[in-house]
């Protein structure tokens, strides 16, 4: 489990072998089995029923957050959220009390710059990660140095953006960079990896060229599968979805072999005004970064999936565009729910309020759903997206929900 949407919802939600078997049409090309997906579910629509437990930060606590872009929850209840702005941990317990913060911002034993992800190492160490020079940062739970988990050879210039791991397999999104004649190739993956840092699987692989001398950011080269856009089975299986435009999932063997390509029929939704102005801004706050004019090429569409978790019962969870930007009153954002072998059993409602596109939705626990509220306009301000308004963002406020049985 990882990112925006982890840990488990075990529901007590049953769909007949004779649904699924009809959920979608399952075809063998090249010793590849295709599963093609109608529009609708075999199950139906379900609410996933909320009621709250806890809150923390907003304009009235005392506890005051940067970005929260990560949580995790451990066998007690506690709550872990990683604070990619403040570079640490906040650490609060199963009733929202705080108890105390983990890591801190350096390049000391146990510090670590900017995270983008958090993860449960394979040894039981929280690991944290840090996207430039790419490594994880390991700590333990009280707070000590627990060592650094790094791929690669020595020199190679490697970033990492996210990371997670099922059973042995250690699977790391991000880039290397090869330095090129007036430019650079940035070899983008996903991969699997040993305790030793060794290469398992490749599942993901593609080249971006940046040649300096006539410099265009692609939107699409920018983002493809680093965020969101691929997940970990509990066996070390990993599931991608890699084409920003198509509604395609492709299940892999540990060792990179492609086992299932799962599709859905779905209508590729347009981009409103809202939308287009919210990644042209963080576009152009990056373009800033260059000392040199660079262009911009922007999508007039969203990506079908905007994310992706497996559940440790196997299902795919998938959040798509229309499931994160629905008109539903009451309700902040829908998933479609794959079975372990890639057919459209149900779908999910999440009932509470929020807005889809700008708070953040993690599972951080089998009974428990954490809301980001106010997580866009935080990470705009962050990266200097903000655009020409004056107005400071509202304080990050958690809040901690169980789910209703």
């Amino acid at each position: 489990m990882k990112r925006m949407t982890y840990l488990a919802i075990n529901l007590a939600l049953s769909v007949s072998a004779a649904a699924i078997a009809m959920a979608g049409d399952v075809t063998t090309v090249d010793g590849v089995t295709h599963v093609s997906n109608g529009a609708a579910p075999s199950g139906g629509v379900h609410d996933l029923e909320l009621e709250e437990l806890w809150r923390r930060g907003g304009e009235d606590d005392d506890v005051i957050f940067g970005v929260i872009v990560q949580a995790l929850a451990d066998d007690d209840g506690n709550v872990y959220l990683l604070d990619s702005q403040l570079s640490e941990v906040h650490v609060f317990d199963a009733d929202g009390e705080f108890v105390g913060t983990l890591s801190r911002e350096g390049d000391g034993p146990g510090e670590v710059r900017q995270p983008f992800d958090m993860l449960w190492m394979p040894d039981g160490t929280l690991g944290l990660v840090q996207s430039f020079p790419g490594k994880i940062i390991q700590v333990n739970l009280d707070g000590t140095p627990a060592g650094d988990y790094r791929i690669g050879a020595e020199g190679a210039i490697i970033a990492v953006v996210e990371a997670d791991c099922g059973g042995d397999n250690l699977v790391l999104g991000g880039l290397e960079v090869e330095i090129s004649q007036g430019g650079q190739i940035r070899h983008m993956f996903v991969a699997g990896y040993d305790a030793e840092g060794a290469e398992v699987g490749r599942y993901v692989s593609y080249d971006v060229t940046w040649d300096f001398s006539d410099m265009v950011m692609r939107e699409r080269e920018q983002y493809g599968v680093l965020f969101n856009h691929w997940d970990v089975t509990s066996d070390g299986r990993v599931i991608t979805a890699a084409d920003p435009e198509a509604y395609e999932l492709k299940f892999h063997a540990v060792d990179g072999t492609l086992e299932r390509i799962v599709t859905r029929e779905y209508e590729t939704l347009e981009r409103d005004d809202e939308a287009a102005a919210l990644i042209r801004s963080a576009l152009e706050a990056q373009k800033q970064q260059f000392p040199f004019e660079i262009g911009i090429q922007y999508e007039e569409d969203f990506p079908d999936v905007v994310s992706l978790t497996v559940h440790p019962s196997g299902e795919v969870w998938v959040l798509t565009s229309r499931g994160a930007r629905n008109d539903l009153e009451g309700v902040i954002t829908v998933y479609d729910v794959f079975s372990p072998d890639g057919h459209f059993v149900r779908q999910e409602r999440l009932v509470c309020p929020g807005d889809g596109l700008m708070d953040g939705v993690i599972f951080a626990a089998s009974d428990r759903v954490l809301v980001i509220r106010g997580l866009g306009d935080s990470m705009m301000n962050m990266i200097g997206g903000g655009g020409d308004s004056d107005e400071e963002a509202a304080p990050i406020e958690v809040v901690c929900y169980g789910i209703v049985r």
